[in-house]
């Protein structure tokens, strides 16, 4: 409106033209007005503007200075809906969104102030929360994708709080609309050669042959995806014929490789994006096993006197020509509806059943009634009648109805009135090491984990039998054959193949092993610059003997008793003597540190080496080796000092996780003429642990160790002339724990009182400078129960939160020792530390040095048993808590087992002074577990030494 009253006309209107001081009270007005008429609603905006407009006779500025503006409250105003969420006319509203009303001022709302209908849904009721100007409104059920929905605020139930009325309620209902995303989704469907194989093993294919993944993408949402694609988690490169997709429409995309062995699973994931969200994602596992079935034997042309084959007693051309079949996969595999045909036409399909066990053989012959037994193969006559085999140029084929597995050719060699075989004789993939005893040659089958049994008088493979992954060295001596596998594990064999015993030399990259009759010795050699010595009773390490280098071949000779090992990196031959271990070195000529170091033989006291790069032998004689070698001893060990306090900080970390192996007993032995009594448990306790030089944890590389063997239930020492071996074990973090050293044992006296301890001295600790790291010690007695306490060595005591493993692979086979994790300790009702009183606890086991989880399919179930110590206390006799099995599937669909410890006492440490260890063991097998620190303060302790009364 135009209000005349604040006009402003220039009081100066005579005078020279020029400037003018504004200020000056000769050229001011002041003017005011009341306007009425007006009404400015909460949140409006009013605009008050002058107009300067060209004054005939005046060209005066117009300047407004000290303005003011007194607003009059004309009376209450009714309450209204200021803003909503989501606005009017949204789109792309969520399903399960919830939605905000924004009053004017505060409101009072009764019964159904609102509605919310939707047009396929229908009304919705709502939760209401908030208010009293912002209220929020939780539908109970979710909107329909792609629908419209309206709300309505009804006035007549809408009042504001003030006592200023009328007006009270709001002047008419409120009405605003949105609509509701469409829906986004997608679906994966992914098939190995052409089998939906979501669960394994899957569909069989031979090892080499080639694999085909393909992935069925389909919109199944409501509206359209861009940016779609394929992953796969193995690596495997996924081709898609496009990158959109329309609501409900579909694409094929495709992948290729080629079967390794085993059981082999990988996942397929489809992602796209809608037009409004977040992206989705659909997954879909599968599987395949890759299997080596080779064609071993073939007998096409019977002899006509001797050539009973099936052994129905009848000599036929046609009835006893037959084909062995061998499977050297670890598993069995089911051949049920196979086929075996020549170069013509299928001769057999095997029938429903047909199963052949893992390094088992299926034959099958051309006719005739089969004799009751054929050495545990599986025996069948040809479906159709015959086999029909040419004696001359032929060709066997092996199908699993879709592709080859297996193709056999042969010649004229065919027709000779005998067998053909395969060369070498049912050996597996990737023969390794041999060894022959006794009329028969043993075969260690690195890539297909098996040993083959072959009878040098026939020339053919007795049995195949399965043992551990990855098979390097094989040893047959005095009835017994010693199977070396690349972890480091153990089998002992008898002649026959049988399983007598399985153990595991503490070394990784293991390559050869050497037998000592005499001393009842074995010792293993590998990649680590050292040998481990293993006694041929309890197959428990007794010793380690130091080498500048690694060895990957060794020998005994019988008449020295000396220990010959091949370093092919460094070319040299070393020469360990058994007493001591003293090495002794000799100069080889070039050995090829890629392959060779791998042949050496010792026989009459010669020694001989292949010198594979060199291409040439070097012959040593081992009788007259003291004449020109000297060895070099080993550092005579000392006494480790016994500070007054240990500078050693002992951290509390909670949750962070060490690995403690639980050792097999080993029988000691007692040099005295007269036996001294053993007891039959140990309590062992690191007491020192005493950095060189004093060191702090951030600056020390080595350390000297300290420990002392208590009697249970008291202050006693063990008998002062019992000698048993004592070994210091570390685990680094949630690394493997090993063993690091045999301890010298010393008779301290302290305080009037003498008692053995023992020392381990020069101890690696240099992981510890870094603050990330911890390591953990203990100490174990073979052939004792042991009960020992846990020293953490750390410079920074920080709460370390682990992850949970995720296993590669869930194995069938009883592995020969396993890795023990504790990977949650939860307490109950999710309490902290200083809290808790009960925890669960649960354990996974994995074949050892691997992720390989144990399936829920393994006959074997270990009693797994849960051990605890706190503070520097030793474990208590008798607290251990036995776990129980239970099966977890993780996403792809891998199944396997966990060990659960429910309702664990965790109390002690609501005192932030005390400290909880946790480890595992098994009863029957050899475990290596992580130690788990569970405490409510990480406060360094430093403990005082015991002073045990004296032995006796």
């Amino acid at each position: 409106m135009d209000v005349d009253a604040l006009d402003f006309s220039s009081p100066s209107t005579t005078g020279s033209a020029g400037a003018r001081d504004g200020n000056a009270a000769a050229y001011r007005t002041a003017i005011s007005q009341t306007i009425t008429g007006l009404a400015i609603l909460p949140g409006a905006s009013v605009w008050i503007r002058w107009n300067d407009f060209n004054a005939t006779g005046a060209d005066d500025g117009l300047a407004v200075d000290d303005f003011s503006l007194t607003p009059t409250l004309a009376g209450d105003a009714a309450p209204y809906v200021a803003s909503t969420t989501p606005a009017d006319g949204a789109t792309g509203v969520a399903a399960n969104a919830n939605l905000t009303v924004t009053f004017s001022e505060a409101v009072n709302v009764t019964g159904g102030w609102f509605s919310i209908s939707c047009a396929s849904s229908g009304l919705h009721p709502a939760a209401v929360s908030g208010g009293p100007i912002t209220f929020t409104l939780d539908p109970a059920t979710d909107f329909t994708p792609g629908e419209s929905c309206t709300v309505t605020i009804y006035a007549a139930a809408v009042s504001d709080q003030d006592a200023d009325d009328p007006p009270d309620e709001m002047a008419a209902n409120y009405v605003w609309s949105f609509t509701v995303a469409s829906l986004a989704a997608i679906s994966i469907e992914k098939a190995t050669n052409g089998e939906d194989a979501d669960l394994p093993p899957g569909p069989a294919i031979p090892v080499g042959a080639a694999v085909s993944w393909t992935y069925l993408v389909t919109n199944s949402g409501q509206t359209s995806l861009t940016n779609v694609t394929v992953t796969d988690d193995q690596g495997v490169a996924v081709t898609c014929p496009q990158d959109t997709l329309a609501a409900a429409e579909t694409m094929t995309c495709t992948a290729s490789g080629t079967a390794v062995a085993g059981q082999y699973a990988n996942v397929g994931v489809a992602t796209g994006t809608p037009p409004a969200g977040p992206p989705v994602a659909a997954s879909d596992p599968s599987h395949y096993f890759g299997i080596t079935f080779v064609i071993n034997e073939i007998h096409a042309d019977p002899s006509n006197t001797q050539g009973d084959a099936n052994g129905d007693g009848v000599v036929s051309a046609t009835d006893d020509e037959f084909v062995e079949l061998v499977n050297a996969t670890a598993g069995p595999i089911d051949i049920s509806g196979w086929t075996l045909a020549d170069a013509v036409t299928v001769r057999h399909t095997f029938p429903p059943g047909t199963v052949v066990p893992g390094g088992c053989a299926a034959v099958v012959f051309g006719g005739g009634t089969l004799a009751a037994y054929f050495g545990g193969s599986v025996a069948q006559t040809a479906s159709t009648g015959q086999l029909g085999l040419n004696n001359t140029n032929e060709t066997v084929t092996l199908s699993d109805g879709v592709a080859p597995v297996a193709v056999a050719t042969y010649g004229a060699e065919g027709g000779n009135d005998q067998s053909i075989t395969r060369v070498p004789d049912v050996t597996g993939s990737l023969p390794w090491g041999v060894a022959a005893a006794a009329g028969r040659a043993y075969v260690a089958n690195f890539g297909s984990d098996s040993v083959s049994i072959v009878d040098l008088a026939r020339a053919a493979v007795a049995r195949t039998v399965q043992v551990g992954p990855q098979p390097v060295a094989v040893l047959a001596q005095a009835g017994r054959v010693y199977v070396l596998h690349l972890n480091g594990a153990l089998f002992v064999l008898d002649a026959d193949g049988n399983l007598q015993a399985q153990a595991a030399a503490p070394l990784l990259g293991a390559r050869a092993l050497a037998l000592d009759p005499l001393r009842n010795r074995l010792y293993v050699t590998g990649e680590e610059s050292y040998v481990s010595v293993l006694n041929t009773a309890g197959w428990q390490e007794i010793a380690r003997f130091a080498l500048p280098g690694p060895a990957y071949a060794a020998a005994v000779n019988s008449r020295t008793g000396r220990l010959f090992a091949v370093d092919p990196q460094q070319d040299r031959l070393y020469v360990v003597r058994p007493e001591d271990g003293a090495v002794a070195q000799l100069a080889l000529p070039p050995q090829g540190a890629a392959e060779g170091g791998q042949g050496l033989a010792v026989l009459d006291g010669q020694v001989a080496v292949a010198d594979y790069d060199a291409g040439s032998l070097t012959l040593v004689a081992d009788t007259t080796c003291a004449d020109y070698l000297t060895p070099v001893a080993e550092a005579t060990a000392t006494p480790t000092q016994t500070p007054a306090r240990t500078p050693t900080r002992t951290p509390t970390p909670s949750a962070t996780p060490t690995r403690t192996p639980s050792p097999s007993a080993t029988p000691t032995r007692t040099p005295s003429p007269s036996a001294t009594p053993t007891p039959p448990v140990i309590q062992t306790k690191i007491e020192i642990l005493w950095p060189h030089g004093g060191a702090d944890v951030r600056d020390a590389d080595l350390a000297n160790i300290t420990a002392y063997l208590i009697l249970p239930g008291g202050n006693d020492a063990p008998p002062c002339d019992w000698s048993p071996t004592v070994r210091l074990w570390s685990a680094r973090n949630a690394e493997p724990a090993y063993m690091v050293a045999v301890g010298e044992k010393r008779m301290l006296t302290t305080n009037g009182r003498t008692f053995p301890v023992w020392d381990f001295n020069d101890i690696d600790v240099s992981a510890a400078r870094d603050p990330i790291n911890k390591l953990a010690f203990f100490v174990t007695v073979d052939g004792v129960e042991t009960y020992h306490n846990v020293w953490i060595h750390a410079s920074d005591a920080r709460t370390l939160f682990p992850q949970v493993d995720v296993p590669s692979a869930a194995i069938r086979q009883r592995p020969v020792a396993v890795d023990a994790r504790i990977e949650i300790v939860w307490p109950h009702g999710d309490a902290a530390l200083s809290d808790a009183r009960l925890a669960n606890i649960t354990a996974y086991l994995f074949a050892m040095g691997s992720k390989q989880a144990l399936s829920p399919d393994l006959a074997w179930r270990p009693i797994v048993r849960l051990h605890r110590s706190s503070n520097n206390d030793p474990e208590a006799p008798g607290s251990t808590v036995v776990g129980t099995p239970r099966t977890i599937t993780v996403e792809g669909g891998l199944r396997f087992l966990a060990w659960d410890f429910n309702d664990i006492d965790v109390s002690l440490a609501r005192d932030p002074l005390n400290q909880l260890f946790f480890w595992v063991s098994l009863d029957d097998a050899t475990a290596f577990t992580n130690i788990w620190v569970h405490g409510a303060e990480p406060r360094t302790i430093f403990p005082q030494p015991d002073i045990l009364n004296s032995c006796k």
